[in-house]
């Protein structure tokens, strides 16, 4: 085993990244309520994507093709928008924050993959702490909303996974780089604690499933692939998603009790699907919350399709679903390749984790588009591993 200790130059990288980064990943509480600090974010986010395009420009970085397949994604989005809804500052930050954040994640990784992870799992864990301070002294919320009446600082309680999964993700690998397990194990307790004080079901199964699913080693069991992976969730998505298997089990469920509507979700996929098939090209752009709220009377909040693909095919129809399921497609061949390394069993339970998030939400976030770049890069982490340097 090499043992090192971390260079100047590697540490100011890091910080470099660090703050790179910082801008794209604002929590939901500053961009809601504290709006100084939401224009000082916006200006870092111009500041960001300025030096980064130089950065690519003038070192004549190679943008993979990956990246191409992202900002094509976006561009469409956002185009798509401006020409159905029209534009909006809201939809120009959120194009810049997705491309720059990935961006800044492509173009580091190259040569400095572990750098690119040390900075973005320092940036999650003081967000999840701060976040987790906010709940401890704001048991019932923080701040309300329109459609949300307990919120926190990275927002509502559904939304922590979209952090919390590539978080412990990054936590699960760095303790893998570094032979130290110390900080990987404070990390994963506190989303544990936040998920159960946040009483969301969907939050605390999916991080009870990332916990289990490492502490019981079950990652490592071989058909723990990336393409099984795929498959069970497009099997989940037909039967519950476009079939409605649950409408059929109703009865059952109604003598037990119980409601089969996963909180309204099924009567949102179902109108969703509706829609889609009156504009199955293009779309309808990103619309209001007001909007979507009032295509699913049944459902209260409605403000997206609660699932991944459905909310593609409904906002950048057919067009935008081939772009996002072309992007994932490469990052599968990438963890195929690496299927019986360690790091790429770790990254394929936190896939089937967010595989279960786009099951359920409809999750546009850069934290989930950003592992799933580093995902892409599985051959550099894994090379980087195999040295396993103790860091100090």
């Amino acid at each position: 085993m090499v043992h090192h200790k971390k260079r100047p130059d590697e540490k100011k990288l890091v910080i470099m990244i660090f703050f790179l980064l910082l801008p794209h990943f604002e929590p939901v509480f500053f961009d809601e309520k504290v709006h100084i600090l939401d224009l000082v974010y916006n200006l870092g986010r111009i500041l960001s994507a300025a030096y980064i395009l130089c950065y690519v420009c003038f070192q004549k970085q190679k943008i993979s093709r990956i990246m191409l397949i992202f900002i094509a994604i976006q561009a469409w989005y956002f185009l798509d928008t401006i020409i159905q809804v029209g534009f909006s500052k809201r939809i120009l930050l959120n194009t810049i924050s997705m491309v720059i954040g990935c961006m800044i994640i492509d173009a580091y990784a190259d040569k400095h993959v572990m750098q690119v992870i040390e900075a973005q799992l320092l940036l999650y864990e003081i967000l999840i702490y701060l976040n987790f301070i906010t709940m401890l002294l704001f048991p019932k919320g923080l701040y309300v909303t329109e459609w949300q009446h307990e919120n926190w600082f990275l927002g509502f309680r559904n939304t922590f996974t979209f952090t919390f999964i590539p978080a412990m993700s990054l936590s699960m690998i760095w303790s893998e780089y570094t032979k130290k397990r110390g900080r990987m194990y404070v990390l994963i307790a506190v989303c544990c604690v936040s998920a159960v004080l946040g009483h969301s079901a969907t939050c605390l199964l999916v991080v009870l499933i990332m916990t289990a699913g490492y502490f019981l080693r079950v990652y490592r069991l071989q058909i723990f692939t990336a393409v099984n992976a795929t498959i069970g969730y497009v099997v989940f998505f037909v039967t519950f998603v476009i079939l409605r298997i649950l409408d059929y089990l109703a009865p059952l469920f109604h003598r037990l009790g119980r409601n089969v509507t996963l909180t309204g979700r099924t009567f949102i996929w179902a109108h969703t699907i509706e829609k889609i098939r009156e504009s199955p090209v293009i779309g309808y752009g990103q619309q209001s919350p007001d909007i979507r709220v009032a295509l699913v009377p049944e459902a209260y909040g409605a403000t997206h399709a609660h699932n991944f693909f459905l909310e593609h095919l409904y906002s950048g129809g057919v067009i935008q679903f081939a772009l996002v399921v072309l992007f994932l497609l490469i990052v599968i061949y990438h963890l195929q390749r690496y299927k019986r390394h360690e790091i790429a069993k770790l990254m394929v339970l936190a896939l089937v984790c967010i595989y279960f998030i786009y099951l359920v939400e409809a999750s546009f976030y850069l934290s989930l588009y950003s592992f799933l770049f580093l995902c892409a890069n599985v051959k550099k982490i894994c090379r980087k591993c195999e040295s396993r340097p103790a860091v100090t």
